[in-house]
């Protein structure tokens, strides 16, 4: 099982290690790492890193992407280009398809063992008010359409890299149905493709409360899928968020007041004061999060952090690994 830390082409991250690969690359050596999983967010120029260092690739999480590939009429006309590139993807079907291949063929000559990609949809107002418009069926039937078509247009209609399937605790991948995950796994017409198990994306699903409580229902969750379904999971990204008390204190509820009539980049910034409060990306502290890696046994465990220095990083990554040690 190789061991990853995530990174990214943002200034946010590079700036701690002066811009610098190498640093990164020494980083990793120091904290007995394999590498990195790269969300390729910005296009870092000149600046690329060297494919030894990156393993595997994070595409961006945009939020409403299915709304481009099945009815980008729906996209308003007065959309914002933040608001294009960052929550749809990309204006148009056409357009979503050719940006999506581009971040295949990016991981491809990257030689990353595979690339992420988020399997959910949701509008902004949702994040609040819980009341979803589209069903995880839904939802996985518009990405299968995506990734077929997508698949469908590289040599022996496969994707050039194997692309990871990520849950999260909005309306899509979720691991709460075997059935809803054979429905998926049957519309897929290629076989280059994972599953990945984000811990603490399913702990936020299961609105739990302690880590405790977050061990055993994803445990208990993940028992529940077929071997067949549990073996398709080859990557984990290893995370702690207990955010059950504070998504039922100030969520299902309506927007505040006089949230529609805001810009695109006036509504994320009342989101970010929240997300990092639902999805706390922390470290495990307990042992018992190794049961949930011997019940997958995957092939790559991404050490996955809201970090706000390379110090804390590093913190971070020595409390997770000190749990997982022998792995």
């Amino acid at each position: 099982m190789e061991q990853l830390v995530n990174f990214s082409t943002y200034a946010v991250d590079l700036e701690r290690f002066n811009n610098d690969w190498t640093e990164v690359q020494q980083f990793c050596d120091e904290e007995g790492l394999d590498g990195i999983e790269l969300l390729y967010g910005t296009d870092p120029g000149e600046n690329q890193p060297p494919s030894d260092l990156v393993k595997t690739i994070h595409f961006p999480g945009w939020f409403g992407w299915t709304r481009a590939w099945t009815d980008p009429h729906s996209i308003p006309d007065n959309a914002d280009r933040a608001e294009i590139e960052y929550f749809f993807g990309a204006e148009d079907s056409k357009r979503l398809f050719s940006r999506f291949s581009s971040l295949l063929n990016t991981a491809h000559d990257l030689n990353a063992s595979y690339g992420v990609l988020h399997i959910s949809h949701v509008e902004l107002d949702e994040v609040f008010t819980r009341k979803f418009r589209k069903t995880s069926s839904d939802v996985l039937f518009a990405a299968a359409s995506f990734v077929n078509a997508v698949a469908a247009s590289y040599p022996g209609a496969e994707p050039p890299v194997p692309i990871a399937f990520e849950n999260l605790w909005w309306p899509g991948l979720t691991y709460q149905s075997d059935e809803e995950l054979q429905y998926f796994m049957d519309l897929l017409q290629f076989d280059n493709w994972i599953f990945l198990l984000d811990t603490g994306h399913l702990m936020n699903h299961l609105q739990v409360k302690t880590e405790q409580e977050g061990i055993h229902k994803v445990l208990k969750t993940l028992k529940r899928l077929s071997p067949a379904t549990r073996d398709r999971i080859r990557s984990i990204h290893l995370q702690c968020s207990t955010s059950g008390m504070y998504q039922k204190t100030y969520f299902h509820c309506p927007p505040p007041e006089g949230f529609e009539a805001l810009t695109y980049r006036e509504k994320m910034a009342t989101l970010i004061h929240h997300i990092p409060h639902i999805d706390e990306h922390r470290p495990f502290s307990q042992k018992e999060c190794n049961d949930i890696i011997s019940l997958i046994e995957p092939d790559f465990l991404v050490h996955e952090f809201i970090t706000r220095s390379r110090d804390e990083l590093k913190e971070k990554i020595r409390k997770q690994k000190t749990l997982i040690m022998g792995r």
